[in-house]
């Protein structure tokens, strides 16, 4: 039962990777407009938390723990 448990979380851990990436690239398509859309990239940086939010709590129930960086 542990094993399945433990695909489930990878399979969302994954997923919520991907969307992390998804966000990036948003952010950095909204960075490259020579007049910026402060709203868009600030809730995009906001959505990324809550992402990083959402795999930090996976990577615990692998007993995981992951100290992340703050991207520059």
């Amino acid at each position: 039962m542990e094993a399945v448990a433990n695909k489930n979380i990878i399979a969302e851990i994954t997923s919520t990777l991907e969307e992390i990436q998804r966000v990036n690239e948003m952010i950095i398509f909204h960075e490259s407009f020579d007049e910026k859309d402060e709203n868009a990239i600030q809730n995009f940086i906001r959505l990324r938390s809550d992402f990083l939010r959402q795999l930090d709590e996976g990577m615990k129930e692998l007993n995981l723990e992951v100290k992340w960086r703050e991207a520059a």
